[in-house]
């Protein structure tokens, strides 16, 4: 399943994309799953910044669970479900990943970009799990804590990797309505 953005993810990708225009940004590397390209591209069209689509940013693979709602998972695998549940970061459904293979990935991902956009501002469009997996890697959280961090669609949320250590510059922004 590749859904594109509705009209309020559509609404919310001009948004975000309307609050990255001032900041100079200099590359933007998008997941190739539908709704993060109209994002990637909305960004594109406020910055005028280059594109590319890299696989390493795909969601979290689940095998068979993709495209299933929680309900159906737990129905249509009930016993493979609490396997998930009593260890959500090391469970691996068959032909899927576990949030350790995500991380893996994901820190791969980061290596990359740092080597090749080094002091440069690179905007990156991803979903919430691997956003939230590489937050807990740049901070030093453990990565099983991933899900204690909150994240709203279409927001901003902003690291700097540094050479010694990296700084969260700020967290699940967005504009909020009566927000100028």
């Amino acid at each position: 399943e590749d859904p594109a953005l509705n009209a309020a993810g559509r609404t919310q990708a001009e948004e975000a994309a309307a609050l990255l225009r001032p900041l100079q940004i200099q590359a933007i590397i998008a997941s190739p799953a539908a709704r993060t390209l109209q994002t990637a591209a909305a960004v594109q069209r406020a910055t005028s910044a280059p594109l590319e689509m890299h696989e390493g940013l795909r969601e979290r693979g689940f095998g068979p669970w993709d495209g299933l709602y929680f309900s159906e998972i737990e129905q249509r695998y009930p016993d493979d479900y609490r396997q998930w549940k009593r260890d959500p970061a090391a469970y691996t459904p068959a032909g899927g990943e576990s949030i350790y293979d995500l991380q893996r990935r994901l820190q791969h991902f980061v290596q990359e970009v740092l080597g090749q956009y080094a002091g440069r501002r690179v905007a990156v469009v991803a979903h919430v799990g691997p956003i939230r997996v590489a937050l807990c890697d740049a901070l030093g959280l453990a990565v099983t804590a991933y899900r204690r961090l909150i994240l709203d669609y279409g927001s901003l949320t902003c690291v700097d990797y540094g050479r010694h250590q990296n700084n969260l510059v700020f967290l699940n922004f967005r504009p909020r309505p009566g927000c100028d």
